[in-house]
């Protein structure tokens, strides 16, 4: 309809095309999403000339999509131009800078330059406080991203602090009904399970699943995820019949959403192996080693925990 109105080459046009490849690429439509993307940036780059704040958007948009699509280097050769041209036409200090900051740093984290993206990330956190405020949600997502890029580096206690900063700043906005205090409790549960504290682990990977359930829909596949890495922690723990109960729900879930030979599911069916060659359970253990590898049993049969080892499950 817009290029009936005002032809192929208009901003509106344009405008129409990035909105309608942010559906597909939200649908994982990503070589059609790409293809309207750069459609967007070459008509801008006509209209308004190269040194305009929406080329330098458009430059973001094909550079997030070629980031998903692993086309890493391009993207980082387009995240680096957007971000130039942000801070030309945008100044040095403004949202976009920080937001073509955060982008940049995740590409780099992407490709373990963790030395590369961490200035970034603290640059782009730095910024956002300062513009927005520091108890803006927006806060929120630069202090997880800073605080896995730490947790990567092993500077553990700074990690820390940020996970918690995080969480207090989504509680504060938000209550504990908010699919982010989910993913920065997983993240700090995580935090400590690298650091062997399985009894600080445990609990707040309760919390992280019970933030999910309330969060996400029953079958939602972050669920199983979560049911995994509770189970696992208990496992650690010792706590044999519960990490069961948990790690093979998530892993019938995934199974059945993934089938049994994706590379997720096998190494879920590695995780129940460990939980029961720690358990004595050899038979169950051998079993899921076996659909590890390559499996040749149902998603059912493997599920049930049934064997003549004696499962507790009933």
């Amino acid at each position: 309809m817009r290029r009936e109105l005002f032809g192929n080459e208009h901003g509106d046009v344009a405008a129409s095309l990035d909105n309608l490849a942010n559906v597909y690429h939200d649908r994982g439509e990503l070589a059609e999403a790409e293809r309207m993307y750069r459609e967007a940036l070459d008509i801008r780059k006509k209209v308004y000339g190269p040194e305009h704040k929406d080329v330098a958007s458009s430059l973001n948009n094909v550079a997030t999509v070629l980031h998903d699509r692993d086309e890493l280097e391009e993207a980082e050769a387009l995240y680096r131009e957007s971000l130039a041209l942000t801070r030309r036409v945008r100044g040095d200090e403004h949202p976009d800078v920080a937001t073509g900051l955060n982008n940049l740093a995740a590409l780099l984290h992407d490709k373990d330059d963790l030395a590369g993206a961490e200035p970034l990330y603290r640059e782009s956190l730095a910024m956002t406080r300062k513009l927005l405020g520091p108890g803006h949600p927006a806060v929120t997502v630069s202090l997880h991203n800073l605080g896995v890029l730490l947790h990567d580096a092993e500077k553990y206690r700074e990690a820390e602090w940020l996970y918690r900063e995080a969480i207090d700043l989504i509680r504060a906005a938000f209550g504990d009904n908010h699919f982010e205090i989910g993913d920065l409790t997983h993240s700090l549960a995580e935090l400590y399970l690298d650091q062997g504290d399985y009894a600080a682990a445990e609990p707040i990977y309760r919390q992280a699943l019970d933030a999910y359930r309330r969060t996400y829909d029953a079958d939602d596949p972050i669920i199983a995820t979560a049911s995994v890495d509770h189970g696992y922690s208990l496992m650690k723990l010792e706590r044999y019949e519960e990490a069961e109960e948990l790690m093979l729900a998530g892993f019938g879930q995934k199974s059945e959403d993934l089938g049994l030979q994706d590379e997720v599911t096998r190494n879920i069916a590695r995780r129940v192996a460990e939980l029961y060659e720690a358990w004595g359970k050899s038979t169950d253990a051998e079993r899921f080693r076996t659909l590890a590898e390559g499996p040749s049993e149902s998603a059912d049969d493997a599920s049930t925990g049934d064997t003549g080892s004696g499962s507790s499950r009933g």
